[in-house]
């Protein structure tokens, strides 16, 4: 709170000098107060029914036609304190059970008043972080619905997707085995390696198709990596290099060292970049 909002206060205590004696220990304060007095249990369930919205409550635990913890339903989410002259063990229990944000024994030194400011500014303070708090929790819970909805469409659209491109990719396959089957006496031995290569590169496509379908289900890529051997990298890299120049395996390089492996996704381990 701030020193130029208005506090609203709603201070019920059947003794009128008591409740005189909370009012100028509020008054004295920097802060601006609106201060509604209630002098029985009635009065205050009257000024709570009446829709006024208090920042905070101050309740005498007794109020001689009923008790201040009563009133905890018309109070709805207002922080309140109880202040008693006869309290115990037990009252105190029962106040904090009842979600008092505080405790206060009336004195006969009055005390009591020197710690009731702080009170007052702890209890504003807690329940004004704990709405800031519901209202994030609401936020995230709005959030992770959208998600949930926006995931949704993505694994329906990554399931259309791959379905509509297999179905394509089926025909490739079979027109590529077609030419093989019926071109097999007069195909020369460089097409035959180009079909084959065809075929090794739908099945990868395939693959991938797939991929996509389990990547929509698992959220960005989630799968587990997996230990890869280099080797088999390379010479899946190899395979469209020898497609496009005709070399078998392309430029060979320095062979890979059948030790090593990479750590990734094995669909995408010998993707070019």
């Amino acid at each position: 709170m701030t020193g130029q909002e208005t506090i609203r206060v709603l201070l019920a205590d059947d003794d009128s000098v008591d409740r005189r004696s909370v009012r100028r220990s509020l008054m004295n304060d920097d802060r601006a107060y609106a201060i509604d007095e209630a002098g029985s249990k009635a009065e205050a369930e009257e000024r709570l029914s009446a829709g006024t919205q208090y920042d905070i409550a101050l309740m005498d635990y007794d109020l001689r036609d009923g008790f201040s913890l009563e009133l905890r339903s018309h109070l709805a989410d207002t922080p309140f304190l109880v202040i008693t002259g006869a309290g115990n063990e037990h009252v105190a229990a029962d106040a904090l059970r009842a979600g008092a944000a505080g405790y206060l024994i009336k004195d006969p030194d009055l005390e009591y008043l020197r710690i009731l400011l702080p009170l007052v500014d702890h209890a504003l303070e807690k329940h004004k972080m704990e709405k800031e708090l519901a209202e994030k929790t609401e936020q995230l819970r709005r959030h992770a619905k959208e998600l949930q909805r926006s995931n949704g469409e993505l694994e329906n659209f990554a399931y259309v997707a791959s379905h509509d491109l297999r179905t394509p990719l089926r025909n490739i396959v079979s027109l590529a085995e077609w030419i093989e089957e019926d071109g097999a006496e007069n195909l020369p031995e460089v097409c035959r390696e180009h079909v084959q290569d065809l075929l090794q590169q739908t099945i990868k496509m395939d693959q991938l198709l797939k991929d996509l379908l389990e990547y929509s289900r698992v959220g960005r890529m989630e799968s587990e990596a997996e230990a890869t051997p280099m080797k088999e990298v390379v010479e899946e890299g190899r395979k469209p290099v020898a497609t496009s120049t005709g070399i078998p395996g392309g430029n060979q390089g320095h062979a890979a060292d059948p030790a090593h492996a990479t750590h990734g996704h094995p669909a995408r381990a010998a993707e070019p970049d």
